[in-house]
């Protein structure tokens, strides 16, 4: 069993032997329906590698096994040879690009992606709001207010109507754009805000 453990490494027995024992020990015997591991404690043993390692170093099994085979694939699981790792790597990568493109697909529709400019006006989603139904008639959004500027982050930083500067970023899942009966009603660009009141604020 070590000597088909080893494969071409049969130099470094010593190193797979801890691994075979521990995985001879956890295995259930057929002339008692236990491991010794549970025999010895009641309970069957946490392994040493998360649900989904488990799952991705787990062989692609067709058909039942020797016992000794059996110990075998177990003590690769608990050894996590390199190759092993790269290919749990690759599967959970690939895994995690399908959920992401079948996201984006489901939810074309509802999601949207702006890029506001110095001077466009906003409204804010007031996030207290949502923990629950008792604030289900609250108001939902906060604003108007007038963009001053995008951070490298994402988040912008707004102003008042009448030109106060919050010192609040706001996260830009937050802000959704507002949209005026008539344009005539607010400044056609941020150059028309106090200019000194802006880089006082933001200098602060």
């Amino acid at each position: 069993m070590l000597v088909k453990a080893s494969e071409h490494r049969i130099q470094h027995w010593y190193k797979i032997l801890p691994y075979i024992t521990w995985a001879d020990r956890i295995t259930t015997r057929i002339s008692t329906g236990h491991s010794p591991y549970y025999m010895a404690h009641g309970v069957e043993p946490v392994m040493p590698f998360d649900l989904a390692e488990a799952t991705y170093l787990s062989p692609s099994l067709s058909k039942i096994v020797s016992t000794d085979d059996l110990i075998i694939l177990r003590a690769r699981q608990l050894e996590k040879r390199p190759d092993d790792l790269q290919k749990m790597h690759d599967l959970i990568l690939k895994s995690r690009n399908q959920s992401a493109t079948q996201f984006n697909k489901t939810f074309h529709s509802t999601i949207h992606s702006f890029d506001f400019s110095p001077g466009q006006l906003v409204l804010v989603r007031n996030s207290r709001n949502d923990t629950g139904l008792p604030d289900k008639t609250k108001p939902r959004y906060l604003g108007p207010y007038i963009v001053i500027s995008k951070h490298s982050g994402g988040s912008y930083t707004l102003a008042e109507m009448d030109g106060t500067i919050s010192k609040l970023h706001f996260a830009a899942k937050r802000v959704i754009p507002y949209f005026l009966r008539t344009s005539s009603l607010i400044p056609e660009s941020s150059d028309d805000i106090n200019t000194a009141n802006v880089d006082q604020e933001l200098d602060s």
